[in-house]
C-alpha cells in the first residue's frame, strides 16, 4: 500500500466520541477537521454543549447527544442512535475518563466500583455495541483512551490504573478478534489531566521531551488510527507520552 494524503481523508465518516473529557474534545476537533461528521455524547448535557461551543469557535459542527450509560442496554442504545440519525458509524473514540488522586488503603468501595465503571465498563460496553455494527457492515475503527498508568506505577491511582490496563488488554483482545472482519482496534496511551495534575511542574523534568504530551499532541496519532492508512494496525497500544516510556 503507498499511503497518500488521500489516505488520512475522513471525509464521509461518521465518529462517535463518547466522552466530552479534554482529550475528548480535542480529538474530536482533529477528527472534525479532517472530515468526520462529529457525534459527541457524555453524561452531562453541560460538557456536551461546552464542546460544541470549542468545536462550533473553530469552524467544526458537531452534533451532541447527552446520554448515561449504565449498563450494556444504555450503549446499543446510544449507538443505535446515532446510526438512526447519521445512518452508520465508521469511528468510535472511547474518552470517558475518571481520575481519582487518593491513597489506596482509603479507597472506598464506591469509590472503587465507579472507576471500574467509568473507565472500563462503560469503554466494554460501548465497543460491543459499536463493534456489532461495525462488524456487520464489515468496516470500522475504535480507538480507545488509556494511560501511562496501565503499564507504569504511579502513587495513589489505583482504580484508574487498573481500569486503564483492562482497557489495553481489552483492546488487544478486540483487536485481534475483530480485524479479520474489517474492525480495528487500537488504544493511545497519554499522560491525561489526572497524571499531570498530580505530577505538576516537576514531573515534567523526567520527561525526554521537557514538557508533559497534552491533549492536541494525541491529534495525529487519534486521525492515523480513524483512517485507512492504518489499515492494518489492530489491537496496538500507541504511547504519546514525549519519550517517557521508553527509558
Amino acid at each position: 500500500m503507498n499511503v497518500r494524503a488521500c489516505d488520512f481523508d475522513l471525509s464521509e465518516r461518521v465518529a462517535l466520541v463518547a466522552g466530552c473529557s479534554e482529550a475528548g474534545v480535542s480529538l474530536a476537533l482533529a477528527l472534525g477537521q479532517s472530515g468526520a461528521e462529529l457525534v459527541l455524547s457524555d453524561s452531562c448535557a453541560g460538557r456536551v454543549q461546552a464542546a460544541q461551543a470549542t468545536l462550533e469557535a473553530e469552524g467544526v459542527a458537531a452534533a451532541g447527544i447527552p446520554f448515561q450509560i449504565d449498563g450494556r442496554d444504555d450503549a446499543f442504545e446510544l449507538v443505535n442512535r446515532v446510526v438512526s440519525s447519521h445512518a452508520k458509524l465508521d469511528i468510535l473514540v472511547n474518552a470517558q475518563e475518571q481520575f481519582l488522586d487518593k491513597p489506596a488503603v482509603d479507597l472506598t468501595t464506591e469509590e472503587w466500583g465507579y472507576s471500574l465503571h467509568v473507565n472500563l465498563k462503560v469503554v466494554f460496553w460501548t465497543c460491543q455495541a459499536a463493534g456489532k455494527h461495525m462488524l456487520a457492515r464489515g468496516e470500522g475503527s475504535i480507538i480507545n483512551l488509556s494511560s501511562l498508568a496501565a503499564s507504569l506505577g504511579f502513587p495513589n491511582s489505583v482504580g484508574f490504573a487498573v481500569s486503564k490496563g483492562g482497557v489495553e488488554q481489552m483492546t488487544r483482545t478486540l483487536g485481534v478478534e475483530w480485524i479479520r472482519r474489517g474492525v480495528r482496534v487500537n488504544a493511545i496511551a497519554g499522560w491525561g489531566e489526572g497524571l499531570r495534575r498530580q505530577l505538576g511542574a516537576t514531573g515534567a523534568e523526567r520527561i525526554p521531551m521537557g514538557r508533559f504530551a497534552n491533549a492536541a499532541d494525541l491529534e495525529g496519532t487519534a486521525i492515523y488510527l480513524a483512517s485507512r492508512a492504518s489499515a492494518a494496525l489492530s489491537g496496538q497500544i500507541i504511547h504519546v507520552d514525549g519519550g517517557y516510556s521508553a527509558q
